[in-house]
Formats: structure tokens, sequence, C-alpha cells
């Protein structure tokens, strides 16, 4: 999934669904999520 191409609400998601800090910056929240091998995609928990 291209994590560059996300509004910064949608990467915020993303990172917090994957126990990533969401206040960093955009470029440091998709480079994260791109570099993590399994990604949690759904809202459930």
């Amino acid at each position: 999934m291209d994590f560059h191409s996300l509004s910064r609400r949608e990467t915020q998601s993303f990172c917090k669904r994957n126990k990533i800090p969401a206040n960093i910056t955009n470029v440091a929240m998709a480079d994260t999520l791109a570099a993590r091998s399994s990604i949690r995609e759904s809202s459930s928990f």
C-alpha cells in the first residue's frame, strides 16, 4: 500500500491502529508504516 498518498487523517488512523505514534510528520508516519511487515487495515482490534 502507498501510505505516502494518503491524507494525514488516514495516515494517523493507520498509525493508531498499529500502535505507531500519530503525532509525527506525514513522511515519518508513512515510512514507519511502509517498513512494517504487517499492517492492521481493519478498524477492529
